[in-house]
């Protein structure tokens, strides 16, 4: 004689294995809206880093800036001291220059 198995938690159906379209659909705007959210996000990111590169753009113009007047200077200073070349005084004739060092104390 044929005994029916028997029936354990493995053959209790739920709705948990069945897929309705509004099941699907509604997965389906979920995953938009996680997309939209990481789309904004990124968006985000961008715009900091944007700012990010702007700024470090506006310093890197700062600093060619002030090299260009350090140069200028440096320029003006040289031409001036070209054109005055100060007394001509051999470096042997000055003062204390007998050889070596001295050391005061």
């Amino acid at each position: 004689m044929k005994t029916k198995p028997v029936k354990g938690m493995r053959d209790i159906r739920t709705m948990s294995d069945r897929r309705g379209r509004a099941k699907e659909s509604h997965a389906k705007y979920l995953d938009l809206a996680m997309l939209e959210m990481g789309k904004m996000r990124r968006k985000r990111i961008k715009d900091n880093a944007d700012e990010v590169l702007e700024s470090i753009e506006q310093q890197l113009a700062d600093i060619e800036e002030k090299q260009a007047e350090l140069l200028a200077a440096a320029n003006a200073d040289l031409a001036v001291s070209c054109s005055d070349p100060g007394p001509a005084v051999p470096r042997s004739a000055k003062k204390g220059s007998e050889g070596g060092f001295v050391i005061n104390y």
